[in-house]
């Protein structure tokens, strides 16, 4: 919700612009407040369950997020699922959750872009994640803009789940980034039952 904030205050930017310097720094501080609103709270929902989570499950959250983002106004996102006819369990919905929210968080942050694509398939034996966005992209190969604290925090997640990134993304032609989690025996048999 704060990152959506931001994204309406952003949009007031170019008024605010035309204002005088006191309106200004009043701006530029209630700016740097959400910011560091933002960061805390992320930090505080990541030790955190989420309700509609924990009770939906990982599709419905996912969704919900989406709306939440494209009634901003300044980011359309769409999701598109297959295969989620059983839940996963709820510590890996809830590290898959986090790890879609920082790309998208990092897309509203980072990319510049208006469109954010979102899937989730999951088949028998994997879990596969593409998010693309139609944004400025950036030079995954220099540490500077492709090993941020999102990209990182992504990793730690992806090792805790055996899972893979993989990042495609030119400089002013977008960014896909593909994940594969591998779905665990045990829980295949559980499901079934």
């Amino acid at each position: 919700m704060i990152s959506t904030v931001l994204l309406y205050f952003k949009a007031l930017e170019p008024f605010v612009s035309k204002q005088a310097e006191e309106p200004q720094k009043k701006y530029s501080t209630v700016n740097d407040l959400l910011r560091q609103a933002a960061t805390e709270i992320r930090r505080i929902t990541h030790d955190l369950g989420n309700s509609i989570l924990i009770e939906f499950g990982l599709k419905k959250q996912v969704e919900a997020m989406a709306r939440t983002i494209t009634d901003s106004g300044q980011l359309e996102v769409h999701v598109n699922t297959y295969g989620f006819k059983e839940r996963l369990d709820s510590l890996t919905e809830a590290r898959v959750y986090r790890i879609i929210q920082e790309l998208a968080n990092n897309t509203i942050k980072h990319a510049q872009a208006r469109t954010l694509l979102i899937q989730l398939n999951r088949f028998k034996a994997v879990l596969n994640i593409l998010v693309e966005d139609d944004g400025k992209g950036f030079d995954p190969n220099q540490k500077s803009s492709g090993a941020g604290m999102g990209l990182n925090s992504i990793r730690a997640l992806l090792r805790d789940l055996n899972g893979i990134l993989n990042i495609d993304s030119q400089l002013q032609r977008g960014t896909t980034i593909s994940i594969d989690i591998p779905i665990p025996e045990i829980f295949h048999l559980n499901s079934a039952q």
